[in-house]
C-alpha cells in the first residue's frame, strides 16, 4: 500500500508504526497484515483534530473473518493507542489505552484469517491432454 500523507506529526507517527511494527506472525508488519485483510489506499481516512487532540487512521478491511472498519487511534496526552473494530450494523468495538507494541495483537486478532498463507493458483489455459502417457 502506498504511503498516506499527513499533515500532523501525530498521524506521520502513527503510520509510521503500523508500517514499521510486526505483525504478530513476526513475518509481516501491521500495515501487510491490513492488506492481507482487503485494505487498500482507497479506502484510508485519517483524522486530525488538534483542537480535540484526535488522531486516527481508518481502514476499510474485509477478510473472511471481519469486514468493517479498523480505526487505530493515538492518545497525544497518554502516549497510548486505541482501536475500534466496526462492522456494518453492528455495535463498535473499542479499545482503550493500547500500549504500541500490542496494536498488531489486538488489530491480527481481529481481522487475520490466515489466508495469506495459503498459495492462490489460477489456471489460465489448460494444456491439452491427448497424447500423453503416463
Amino acid at each position: 500500500m502506498p504511503p498516506v500523507q499527513a499533515q500532523s506529526e501525530f498521524v506521520q507517527i502513527l503510520l509510521e508504526q503500523i508500517t514499521d511494527l510486526p505483525a504478530p506472525d513476526g513475518v509481516r508488519t501491521i500495515t501487510e497484515a491490513l492488506v492481507d485483510a482487503g485494505a487498500r489506499r482507497e479506502g484510508v481516512f485519517i483524522t486530525e483534530d488538534p483542537t480535540k487532540l484526535l488522531y486516527s487512521v481508518t481502514f476499510k478491511v474485509a477478510s473472511s473473518i471481519f469486514e468493517g472498519t479498523v480505526a487505530i487511534g493515538y492518545e497525544v496526552s497518554s502516549d497510548l493507542y486505541w482501536v475500534e473494530l466496526a462492522k456494518q450494523g453492528e455495535e463498535a468495538k473499542h479499545i482503550d489505552d493500547v500500549y504500541f507494541d500490542c496494536l498488531g495483537d489486538i488489530i491480527c486478532e481481529a481481522i487475520d484469517d490466515g489466508l495469506w498463507q495459503q498459495a492462490q493458483i489460477t489456471v489460465l489455459e489448460e494444456r491439452p491432454t491427448s497424447g500423453l502417457q503416463s
